[in-house]
């Protein structure tokens, strides 16, 4: 709501009409408003700490530091806005940087709400009792920004940053990198502690699950999709926390597949309501037959993966105009 409230304040004081293209690129939008207003604070502690040159932590500050809050998949085999839905393209270099720092992002937030929150609550016993991961974070952030006066210290008289606020931060974003280059990671990132090489797009993926929940039903690895590795399952897609472009995983995610979601919108719709005409465009994830062999099975997802659209027929004549095949119901003879 943040984001979407922030561009449509922009769309107005621009002073331009609002088009239809305008709203296609609000529903493609994923900068990480949470990232916008937490990470600027996080980066000036980081500024007062030494950090080795050319250290992953050196590199993850880097790429930090010129970070346009977008989260885009950073690989060919990804979907993102604007791509085409028939041919992989690969990333220019700010495309892999902003990738790389999503990925940073996404695994630093989670170690520091894991390190602040969750391991405070479960040092007092009440490990049982942790509050769900978007109220954690919440949390985490009225924690971070009240720092200066509170000093980590909530209502109940519990300190949250009983290592303190800077030993806090660069542990935690220590532990986000370690993390990116362990074994667990490896078939995303083959261990590497180049930054340049942590994708978003090889954590944040997305399957489509059949209602019978098994292949070859699900895509992928039917409708003619295949998982984006062996054991990289699900597509690469652009998206995060909260995005406007609905793709959002746990704020406290920190496994492989831990970053992937499940569900997004149903349909993507934009309509120019005219006094005459109404010029309707649209795509749904997936296709216009349920049936597993038809050629529409999932005929309209490329478009719906790169946040494309297809004119929407509205009324008989335009159903008659742009019709493949079509059956006739009767009485029976």
């Amino acid at each position: 709501m943040g984001r979407v409230d922030r561009e449509i304040k922009a769309m107005i004081d621009s002073g331009d009409p609002i088009s239809v293209a305008d709203f296609k690129g609000l529903q493609a939008n994923v900068n990480l408003l949470d990232a916008e207003l937490v990470l600027p604070t996080l980066m000036g502690i980081m500024a007062q700490v030494p950090v080795p040159p050319g250290s992953p932590m050196a590199q993850a500050l880097d790429v930090l530091a010129t970070w346009d809050y977008s989260a885009h998949t950073g690989i060919a085999e990804g979907w993102d806005a604007g791509d085409d839905p028939l041919m992989a393209s690969e990333p220019d270099e700010d495309e892999m940087r902003n990738s790389a720092a999503a990925t940073v992002w996404a695994m630093w937030r989670s170690m520091l709400v894991q390190n602040t929150i969750y391991a405070t609550l479960t040092a007092y016993g009440l490990g049982e009792q942790l509050p769900p991961q978007s109220l954690a974070y919440n949390a985490f952030k009225h924690h971070l920004e009240n720092y200066p006066t509170a000093g980590g210290v909530g209502a109940s008289g519990i300190n949250f940053f009983s290592l303190g606020l800077a030993e806090t931060v660069v542990g935690s974003l220590q532990m986000a990198l370690d993390r990116l280059a362990s074994d667990e990671f490896a078939p995303a990132f083959a261990n590497s502690t180049d930054v340049m090489d942590y994708a978003w797009g090889k954590l944040h993926r997305i399957v489509f699950n059949h209602t019978l929940n098994s292949d070859p039903f699900d895509v992928p690895n039917g409708g003619g999709f295949m998982d984006l590795a062996a054991d990289l399952p699900g597509l690469a897609r652009q998206g995060g926390y909260q995005a406007v472009d609905a793709s959002s995983h746990s704020s406290t995610a920190d496994s492989l597949n831990g970053f992937m979601f499940g569900s997004g919108p149903s349909r993507r719709f934009v309509a120019d309501m005219g006094p005459i005409s109404v010029d309707a465009q649209e795509a749904i994830a997936g296709g216009q037959s349920g049936v597993f062999f038809s050629p529409n099975y999932s005929s309209q997802l490329p478009l719906w993966l790169v946040n494309d659209y297809h004119d929407m027929a509205l009324g008989a004549g335009d159903a008659m105009d742009v019709s493949v095949t079509m059956t006739t119901f009767g009485p029976a003879q």
